[in-house]
């Protein structure tokens, strides 16, 4: 096979990205993207490897039963959703064989329990998401533009009206606001190509819970002009920050935020607790289905009410005050390498009159051996790692400090099953229970929460 050349084939498979997967005459396989298993297509090629290959749907000869028509105009040229032709169960059905197949292949587990998926309520997979970043562009016309980037590129396609089917309505109203502000007062935004221009992305947060909508502009300048602007407020923007970043990078915030109004936060709720969210706070971008996954780490705790509970990556620490929200007599130490972070930490410990909690910034692999030494083993770790999943050093800490229980929440089934291996292999911990959450519904990725012990553990379920 090779460029342009076009065939026939049946999609029998997903990428974990959602290309379907089909093959050429010879068994080439080729990924393609919006095709879905069940479907026969004619595609074109559009790249050979040595052992696959891409191409482009041309034509869906015969759809799949699990095939929708998507209800987003832009659907397949915006690079933000992967499924919205597809059926909300099939798609679940995808994400639990994504974790399975994950942890059976590459961490070599075949007997283990894995729960059923816990799917959104929605099956529309629509307005759940509580925080946005929107990039702008200078349309040819003159006029600016925001929009989200097409699939593996930086080129942005615009939304129509400014409104994506994720996000509640609000976040349109908002983006309108700022464009029209930026169009009267002539602000340009900024060229990835020349670094001119000054607003990078629009930043928008809505609590889900109070209302509250945060607005931070993303500049590449040292100021802007015009700021506070009324636009904003009767759009319903309740603070306003600005976020300085005039690097050459795909990174979309800086390290220095100012407020300019307002608190320079929101209040969001999960269960009985409250969480201050500013901009650059990392928070779960699905309200509903955190509090769900939150409630599935507590369960697979096992919490009796006196435990010492290390929660490493902890953020804001979201998942440790959660725990720790049980029992006053539980003692948390949540590790973080990220100021902020840790600073938001804090505060949402005061918030929540969470007592015996400390939040040492730094390493974990750092600040671990000096734990252990001084307040001898925790009883549960908490492992919240970014997709990449943790470095050796950080599991070879771990496994030496020797908890009773690992609770290991990943956005990412295969580096998930990787950890899971090493942990077992350096110190003899065994998965015992595993349940998907779906966090991202339209999208391709899903959340887990594994259980992992040395011992016979019962969780809550």
């Amino acid at each position: 096979m090779k460029k342009n050349d076009v065939f026939t084939t049946e999609i029998n498979a997903l990428t974990n990205e959602g290309e379907g997967i089909g093959h050429s005459d010879d068994g080439m396989a080729f990924f393609i993207k919006g095709a879905l298993p069940g479907d026969v297509v004619r595609c074109g090629v559009t790249k050979v490897k040595r052992t696959y290959g891409y191409a482009r749907l041309i034509e869906v000869l015969m759809p799949s039963k699990d095939r929708i028509t998507p209800d987003c105009p832009i659907f397949g040229r915006c690079g933000g959703c992967v499924f919205r032709n597809y059926d909300y169960n099939a798609e679940l059905e995808f994400k639990q064989k994504l974790v399975c197949d994950a942890i059976e292949r590459i961490g070599g587990f075949s007997d283990i329990e894995i729960l059923p998926i816990e799917g959104f309520s929605d099956a529309s997979r629509s307005a759940y998401r509580n925080k946005a970043e929107i990039p702008v562009k200078l349309m040819n016309d003159g006029s600016v533009a925001a929009g989200f980037y097409a699939g593996r590129t930086h080129s942005i396609i615009p939304l129509p009206e400014n409104d994506c089917l994720l996000q509640p309505k609000e976040f349109a109203i908002v983006t309108t606001a700022v464009l029209g502000w930026m169009n009267e007062k002539n602000i340009a935004p900024y060229d990835e190509v020349t670094g001119k221009g000054i607003i990078r992305h629009i930043l928008i947060r809505k609590s889900f819970a109070t209302g509250e909508i945060l607005l931070c502009l993303v500049i590449n300048s040292d100021s802007v002009p015009s700021l506070p602007d009324d636009n904003f407020e009767s759009a319903g923007v309740s603070t306003l920050s600005i976020n300085h970043n005039s690097k050459n990078t795909n990174v979309i915030l800086g390290k220095k935020t100012e407020v300019i109004s307002g608190h320079g936060f929101i209040t969001e709720k999960l269960g009985e607790l409250s969480y201050r969210v500013s901009a650059p706070s990392f928070f779960q971008v699905n309200t509903i289905q955190a509090e769900k996954l939150y409630t599935f780490v507590k369960g697979f705790a096992s919490l009796e009410g006196n435990e010492k509970v290390w929660d490493l990556y902890c953020g804001t620490g979201t998942i440790g005050l959660f725990l720790s929200h049980y029992s006053p007599d539980i003692r948390l130490t949540g590790i973080e390498v990220v100021p902020s972070a840790i600073e938001d930490a804090k505060n949402n410990a005061v918030l929540n009159k969470a007592r015996n909690t400390v939040f040492p910034c730094g390493k974990a692999e750092e600040i671990v051996p000096k734990l252990l030494s001084d307040d001898g083993a925790p009883d549960v770790v908490i492992l919240d790692p970014p997709r990449k999943g943790c470095d050796t050093v950080c599991l070879d800490t771990v496994a030496k400090a020797s908890p009773k229980r690992i609770v290991y929440v990943s956005c990412n089934p295969a580096t998930l099953a990787r950890d899971m291996k090493y942990l077992k292999e350096i110190g003899g911990y065994e998965p015992v229970r595993v349940q998907p959450v779906d966090m991202f519904p339209g999208g391709g990725h899903v959340e887990t929460v594994c259980l992992l012990s040395k011992g016979d553990v019962k969780s809550q379920k």
